[in-house]
């Protein structure tokens, strides 16, 4: 089983994680989780946080999708948008900048 979700995650993961690329696949990633987290309904199960349970739950049952929920929505929140960013200032520092070339002229002037 484990070989499976490793062989999945290989095949939809980039090789290289540290890359601008692979900031823009985890940012990716993190919004999936939140997406499906928040397709199953798990919103609801945060009421941990104050101490209280949904009705006709244990309180044991629902913790684990609580704190799923709540890790999810925080990489949403903050680490996304921190990737996104982060991809687009190592894209720009990652492609060398030629000084010793004149910019070139526009056609016209």
């Amino acid at each position: 089983m484990m070989d499976r979700a490793k062989n999945l995650i290989l095949a939809v993961a980039p090789r290289r994680l540290v890359t601008p690329c692979g900031f823009v696949w985890a940012a990716l990633a993190l919004c999936l989780l939140y997406a499906v987290c928040h397709g199953l309904g798990w919103r609801e199960y945060t009421g941990f946080l104050c101490g209280s349970a949904p009705l006709g739950e244990r309180a044991a049952l629902c913790l684990v999708p609580g704190i799923v929920y709540v890790v999810a929505y925080l990489g949403f929140v903050l680490v996304a948008p921190i990737l996104v960013l982060a991809s687009g200032i190592f894209a720009l520092l990652v492609r060398p900048r030629r000084w010793d070339r004149p910019p070139r002229e526009v056609a016209g002037d």
